[in-house]
């Protein structure tokens, strides 16, 4: 009788564990409604239960709905308080609702549990950014290469920061270092367009070196982004070629949902109007 009742929960287990498995690809395929149900089997059926909420937590989070992520997320917690990385998660859904002092208070609490977790002081110092508090943001970038002097991310993450602080030439630095470190990062490549483009300091700008970093930017996003079709467009205007900037925009505003691009007010189309005028933008 003992075997037979060993037989049949080692069966079960093993059909939870499967359950586990199909919800983390599900999760992976981006199945977020999938990956949820299954967690939610999981954990009704008590197994695993700690990592089923967890991994449930990120699907609600890819699904933008942040108080249920955040729910499970504290679940963790409650079951293990020593759980890092409930900590992170929870911090980035507190990021996503830009409760930003919440964010940072878990984000404190998983570096103090592990303190190489270099992703909880990246996104403590996007946090720290968000609330205006570059010099904070920037020591947590130190930090991250310190640890990890390859994670091109911190360097972009950096010369944003700079960029805030309006000290550029430290700016330029990070981003051609994080363009170094990973040569297919669109987004450095935008940014650096966008400053070279419409830096409020003249020195700073040049169209032609703005045109061929926001053209970089869109073959690495297959020419379908409209925030890196807008910063192309900005650089042509830049460059003086405002026939181009203009088609360009066109494009980019195409790419909106339909409410944005009928906005008189919105930057596009107030970017759209200086380059009918064949006035270049700057910030």
């Amino acid at each position: 009788m003992r075997y037979l009742m060993f037989i049949a929960l080692l069966c079960c287990n093993t059909a939870f564990a499967s359950c586990f498995s199909y919800g983390n690809s599900a999760l992976m395929n981006g199945e977020y409604d999938s990956a949820i149900r299954l967690y939610t089997l999981c954990i009704q059926s008590n197994y695993n239960v700690v990592s089923a909420y967890n991994n449930r937590g990120m699907a609600y989070k890819n699904k933008h709905q942040y108080d249920l992520a955040i729910r499970d997320y504290s679940k963790v917690i409650e079951l293990n308080p020593k759980y890092v990385g409930a900590y992170y998660n929870r911090g980035n859904a507190y990021s996503d609702k830009h409760q930003y002092d919440l964010a940072i208070r878990d984000f404190n609490t998983a570096i103090d549990l592990d303190p190489t977790h270099t992703d909880a002081y990246n996104d403590r110092g996007m946090a720290y950014k968000n609330k205006r508090q570059y010099d904070l943001a920037i020591r947590d970038y130190n930090k991250v290469i310190e640890l990890n002097p390859e994670d091109a991310h911190a360097y972009y993450n950096r010369g944003n920061a700079y960029i805030d602080k309006h000290q550029y030439d430290l700016a330029i630095h990070d981003y051609n270092k994080a363009i170094e470190l990973n040569p297919e990062d669109a987004k450095v490549y935008n940014n650096m367009a966008w400053f070279r483009a419409t830096c409020a300091e003249k020195k700073y700008r040049n169209g032609a070196e703005a045109v061929r970093l926001a053209i970089k930017a869109n073959e690495l996003t297959s020419w379908g982004n409209n925030n890196h079709l807008d910063t192309l467009a900005a650089s042509y205007a830049e460059a003086g070629m405002f026939e181009k900037a203009i088609e360009t925009q066109e494009k980019a505003i195409s790419l909106l949902d339909e409410e944005e691009r009928t906005r008189p007010d919105h930057g596009y189309q107030k970017r759209l109007a200086l380059f009918r005028s064949r006035v270049p933008f700057h910030d």
